[in-house]
């Protein structure tokens, strides 16, 4: 789900789609439509398919097969009586074979429609909605051109070990629909994102456990493939705004109640809160320590484990080893665009290092005025610069209030 050159950009390509009924569906249609612009990236068409005066619903499907997708719309209003094949043939087989066009058949009632249209992509409505509209929504989501299913989930329990009007209910507040659920189990949640995963575009697991708030929005975007080069303020800001158009199911495990906010994305996404529960343990400090001391050999292990490697930056139980383990941190994500987690680890190397150490607090001041340059809010030389920053601590702990340019 990466973008073009690094750039957060919320627009993205909306396949057209033209729904053709007969004018007493046109209810029916409005519903429809409803429920798959919330979970699709399709733009539809309102009124132009509904058949006019003197015309049936073949004349309608021919005129609307310019569209991307036409959606057909069966029921005793629309297909009065049998159809000559000789006339409807050309149309619904031989015209959309020749074009591309995609063309789904859409059963609202029983009628006396030609039965080769179930051979083609068929969508019972008539007897179970709910199921009939999940089918037709995932239909149209790997039609899309840019459709690419991803799917980041740890191992967990399998659907028949959770209770199964459990995944309903979440199936209807967050697949039918872009919702929120808080305080969900671990192992309910795992069995719900696995049965529905084809209802989104994507579905991403967030540990957020011994993270910061600002590195709780840098490891969301980097499972989206993005890179965030901003403030936090402005990292947050983008990706609300990138995740708002893509229907994405995100699931936050080991994030406090309080900071559920910084991740309550609107739009098509759905959200899933993990009940809270205690962080597991971080791997030891001499591991931590190794790792990031090599991190240009083996990025993608660092930035798995910043949760860990930031749990004994904070604990400082040696505070210059803390230190030298910090400096390797923010090489990495400074080296990977994530600027704002750089930052803030500078400001805790600085924080530590006062009194103790002024070479340290110097490097972390020269270090972090090239951050702030490249934010465009560095207006002195360096050497000015460095005398300016503040000096408090800016890395938030879990639970404390958010306040993403603190300084």
């Amino acid at each position: 789900m990466a973008d073009y050159d690094g750039e957060v950009c919320p627009m993205r390509y909306l396949q057209e789609v033209i729904i053709c009924c007969a004018p007493e569906d046109s209810v029916r249609a409005t519903q429809l439509a409803g429920f798959l612009e919330s979970n699709c990236p399709v733009k539809v068409s309102r009124g132009e398919g509904v058949i006019a005066p003197d015309s049936d619903l073949i004349d309608t499907v021919e005129y609307g097969l310019s569209a991307g997708v036409v959606l057909v719309l069966l029921s005793p209003d629309s297909v009065p009586k049998p159809w000559r094949r000789e006339k409807w043939e050309p149309v619904f087989f031989d015209e959309t074979s020749n074009i591309g066009a995609k063309l789904a058949f859409v059963l609202l009632r029983d009628c006396n429609f030609p039965p080769l249209f179930r051979r083609r992509a068929f969508f019972e409505l008539s007897q179970d909605t709910r199921n009939g509209q999940r089918a037709l929504k995932r239909w149209l989501l790997k039609r899309n051109p840019f459709f690419h299913l991803e799917i980041d989930l740890p191992a967990g329990p399998t659907t028949t070990e959770v209770n199964r009007e459990f995944l309903e209910a979440m199936a209807c507040s967050l697949s039918d629909q872009p919702g929120i659920e808080i305080d969900v189990s671990r192992d309910a949640a795992l069995a719900f994102a696995r049965a529905h995963q084809e209802d989104f575009e994507g579905v991403f697991w967030v540990d957020c456990g011994n993270r910061s708030r600002t590195g709780v929005l840098g490891d969301t975007a980097q499972r989206l493939g993005l890179k965030l080069s901003g403030t936090a303020e402005e990292n947050r800001i983008a990706l609300h705004e990138f995740c708002a158009g893509r229907r994405c199911l995100f699931i936050f495990e080991h994030l406090a109640p309080v900071d559920r906010e910084l991740v309550r994305f609107q739009g098509k996404t759905s959200t899933m809160f993990i009940a809270p529960a205690a962080a597991p343990d971080p791997h030891s400090f001499e591991e931590m320590a190794a790792l990031f001391a090599q991190w240009r050999q083996n990025p993608d292990a660092c930035l798995a484990a910043l949760g860990s490697a930031e749990a004994h930056l904070r604990r400082q139980q040696d505070w210059r080893a803390a230190i030298s383990l910090g400096f390797s941190m923010s090489d990495l994500l400074r080296h990977n665009g994530r600027l704002a987690e750089a930052d803030d680890i500078l400001r805790f190397i600085k924080n530590t290092a006062l009194g103790k150490d002024d070479s340290l607090v110097r490097r972390s001041e020269w270090e972090q005025c090239w951050i702030l340059n490249d934010w465009g809010q560095a207006s002195a030389p360096p050497d000015r610069v460095l005398q300016k920053q503040p000096t408090q601590l800016s890395l938030p702990l879990a639970g404390q209030a958010f306040s993403p340019n603190a300084s």
